[in-house]
């Protein structure tokens, strides 16, 4: 039994047996190891982008993207662009997405734990207590973001290669391992290189503690250089993911920061160590780490680390300055786990040894967070269990391996029910659904859809929000963490597209005519009962289930680029209120009001807006325990007309609200959304192609009001613009965005529907023109009479310097690699 617990491969592969058993317990069958919500709409559905867009260019590093109306490629850089997994799915075409996402998950938590007992056992004498440390790791709530947001996680092995980097700095001055290491884990979640780094300097500091020998040790400052100039060249390195990155984050002006925060929660405290425990968004371990955490600032060796960890698990500006002063979040703390693990799997050997001794009152300050936490029950039975087992260890016979290490197997049982209380609570997805490809791509690729305009996913928004449907043709939608300002504002605040869940940040629209037109929606996916004015079906399909999804067409609307000559000022179209700007946004193109072109068209904007006396109370209240459905049916004048309702709604509990009419969700966040989207204003533009007979409305349950309700109709026979000639697109356009010709029969605009962002360059026949911010945020220029070719290119914003940084970043890199090997001579 020594011998074998002795075996260098023993735990290890205990600890792979281990989780792999834990994964059995809690992915139901039928199963993969992927999560309902953002692991499928972002993190498959937008590696799979980046797979579309290697097989259209052939390019590695891509400059756009043809989700959210053309997009710089780095506003979804965050979900893998250069990310080992997606770059090896590029050889792998006939295998699905989510199969090699959910694949490369499990094998990274696996090295992660494997490189967990590896760098533990460099710190304690006994490998069990490497292994008990690398089991709580094992059972660690954060363990649930490997299968839901997988960039808080799938960096952690690499967070242990860069700590035995550091190890083998300080002992055999290579930093060849710990350039490497960063450079990986950047690749694969540059959000939390920040609090990886400070983790990084924390266990150099702890390693190479100057206060042993002073300050002005010279060793000392010749490996603190040597780790400073491995850190900066691991970010050169990466600078053509991180530059680029950084610029875009800047200009878009647009990131999931939630609510703004108060500078007293700012400089507040957190007394109930929610940020240490339980939860799948923070470190997720127990009630041992923490009072392993109090004992080791009594251990003189650990004193400083132990007292900052502490301080940043109880002080609020700690996650707050990591997370780039976005929100207080205690997920940007998982960086911190390999360092509880360490003072806990040492705290432990120590007190088994006897050079430690338990301490009461540490041990009863362990009951603190009953007091503030949001589960106390759950604090109370752990501690209980912890209170038991360590009893039992201390009871036993230590002399007995068996008994020994029984004793202390039993810290890990409330960990591992906190493993499967998480874990099993999860809504996984199923290994034959098939909301991402109801329609085989062999359908839609022999409908050989016009490029010049788009194609939206109606059914399941959700899922098929970051899809497109083939090569080559774009969509309007994309739920990214970064997205254009411009862009977004025109999306929600303008055209006021319904706001379908808890945040502003994903962009999907309905059947929304007038910004179907003006975006050059020619192409939905939809379900047959819920097909928009306008639009026939050209091909349907069924899946093995028997429902029946159908692809229709609506040649009527615009192109992404064309030339027009009717014009309006923006000072104009800003005079007018919703929703007779829609029809204006259809009739004209807009322009600066200091440019000669701009033609005073005002008085024929609100043509084709009608609206509704009113025949409702000013107020309606709601309340129920349960959703209720309520069908309203409309008078024959509604045929063929789009019907736009809004009103305000008011949640006196700061519940959610979410009502449905015909199709279109409209949500109030409640108060506990991470980043809530402050829609306290639905909007609901209706249309149907056969006619509109009734409102079919959903209200979830809950208690709030509707109140100021205005309801119009529009004609949809005053949509367009009648100056406008479409582009004529060459059909090899290189690396170009657009290229092709253009006529004008009188002075005026090359328009386009692509959002105004820094980057485009714009060419007139040959010459370079300066691009204009157009129709409220969009690419344009103005153009004289005649036939021009037009070229539009797009570069993001420092890539080219990035590349630059990361080619001589790696020349040098070999270079001080070369001087190792020599010096090893």
């Amino acid at each position: 039994m020594k011998k074998l617990f002795q075996a260098k491969l023993f735990y290890p592969c205990l600890l792979t047996f281990i989780f792999i058993l834990l994964l059995m317990l809690t992915i139901p069958t039928g199963c993969i190891y992927g999560s309902e919500g953002d692991w499928f709409s972002q993190h498959v559905a937008l590696a799979e982008q980046f797979r579309q867009i290697f097989y259209e260019t052939g390019r590695i590093l891509p400059d756009y993207t043809l989700l959210g109306s053309g997009s710089n490629i780095y506003d979804i850089s965050y979900y893998g662009l250069l990310r080992p997994d997606v770059l090896i799915s590029f050889l792998l075409p006939g295998i699905s997405m989510k199969y090699i996402i959910s694949t490369y998950a499990i094998l990274e938590m696996i090295a992660a734990i494997n490189l967990c007992y590896f760098w533990l056992k460099r710190h304690v004498s006994a490998s069990f207590f490497a292994f008990l440390g690398t089991l709580l790791f094992s059972c660690g709530g954060f363990t649930y973001q490997a299968h839901h947001q997988i960039m808080f996680v799938n960096y952690l092995p690499f967070l242990f290669l860069a700590l035995l980097g550091i190890d083998r700095l300080l002992e055999k001055g290579k930093h060849t391992l710990l350039v490497l290491s960063l450079f990986l884990l950047y690749l694969h979640s540059y959000y939390f290189s920040v609090s990886a780094l400070f983790v990084c300097l924390m266990y150099f500091l702890y390693r190479h503690s100057p206060s042993k020998k002073g300050w002005k040790n010279r060793e000392f400052g010749t490996l603190f250089a040597k780790f400073s100039v491995s850190v900066l060249l691991s970010i050169g390195m990466a600078a053509v993911l991180l530059i680029p990155t950084g610029l875009d984050l800047i200009f878009s002006n647009r990131q999931a920061s939630g609510a703004s925060i108060a500078l007293t929660k700012i400089l507040g405290t957190n007394l109930s160590m929610n940020s240490l425990l339980y939860s799948g968004y923070s470190c997720g371990l127990t009630l041992i780490c923490l009072y392993t955490l109090l004992l080791s600032i009594r251990r003189k060796s650990t004193r400083i680390l132990g007292i900052v960890l502490l301080l940043c698990l109880t002080l609020n500006f700690v996650p707050y300055i990591l997370s780039g002063l976005l929100y207080i979040r205690y997920k940007v703390l998982i960086p911190l786990v390999p360092l509880f693990l360490l003072l806990c799997a040492k705290t432990l050997e120590e007190l088994h040894q006897a050079k430690i001794h338990h301490n009461p009152l540490i041990f009863i300050g362990c009951l603190v967070p009953i007091v503030f936490h949001d589960s106390p029950g759950t604090v109370i039975v752990d501690f209980l269990l912890m209170a038991g087992a360590l009893f039992i260890c201390h009871m036993v016979d230590q002399k007995s391996p068996r008994n020994f290490a029984l004793s202390y197997l039993l810290l890990a049982v409330f960990p591992f029910f906190v493993f499967l209380t998480i874990n099993k609570t999860e809504t996984y997805i199923t290994a034959d659904d098939n909301r991402q490809n109801r329609v085989s791509q062999e359908t839609l690729s022999d409908l050989n859809f016009d490029r010049n305009y788009r194609f939206n996913y109606l059914t399941t928004p959700a899922t098929t929000v970051n899809l497109t449907a083939v090569q080559g043709i774009g969509s309007t939608n994309l739920y990214s963490s970064v997205t254009s300002s411009n862009y977004a504002d025109y999306f929600y605040n303008m055209i006021r597209n319904p706001i379908r869940i808890r945040n502003r940040v994903a962009l999907m629209t309905d059947a929304n005519p007038f910004f179907s037109y003006l975006m050059g929606i020619r192409y939905i996916q939809t379900k047959p009962n819920y097909l928009p004015l306008g639009y026939q079906i050209i091909a349907s399909d069924c899946d093995s289930s028997g429902q029946k999804t159908v692809i229709a067409e609506n040649p009527q609307v615009l192109p992404i680029a064309y030339t027009s000559t009717q014009t309006l000022c923006q000072e104009d179209y800003r005079q007018l209120d919703f929703p007779y700007n829609l029809m204006a946004l259809t009739n004209y193109t807009l322009i600066s009001d200091s440019t000669s072109a701009c033609k005073d068209n005002e008085k024929t904007t609100t043509n084709g807006i009608t609206p509704l006396e009113q025949t409702w109370k000013d107020n309606y209240s709601f309340s129920s325990k349960e959703e209720s459905l309520v069908t309203i049916p409309l008078d024959e004048k509604y045929k063929n007309q789009i019907l736009i309702l809004y009103f305000d709604v008011i949640s006196p509990n700061e519940d959610e609200v979410t009502i449905e009419i015909n199709g279109t969700r409209n949500k109030l966040s409640g108060k506990d959304a991470p980043y809530p989207n402050h829609n306290d204003c639905f909007t609901y533009i209706l249309s149907d192609a056969d006619e509109l007979t009734e409102l079919n409305i959903t209200l979830s349950k809950g208690t709030y009001s509707i109140s100021n309700i205005h309801a119009y109709t529009a004609d949809p026979n005053c949509i367009g613009n009648n100056s406008i000639l479409p582009f004529s697109s060459d059909t090899k356009k290189g690396n170009a965005i657009l290229k092709g010709t253009a006529t004008l029969k009188e002075t005026g605009y090359f328009v386009t529907s692509l959002p105004y962002r820094p980057g485009y360059q714009a060419y007139v026949d040959g010459a370079a023109v300066t691009i204009e911010n157009i129709n409220e945020g969009f690419v344009g220029f103005p153009l004289a009479t005649g036939t021009h070719e037009i070229t539009i290119f797009y570069s993001p914003p420092g890539k080219n310097a990035g590349i630059f940084l990361s080619l001589v970043s790696i020349l040098l890199f070999f270079i001080t690699l070369e001087r190792e090997k020599r010096k090893r001579l």
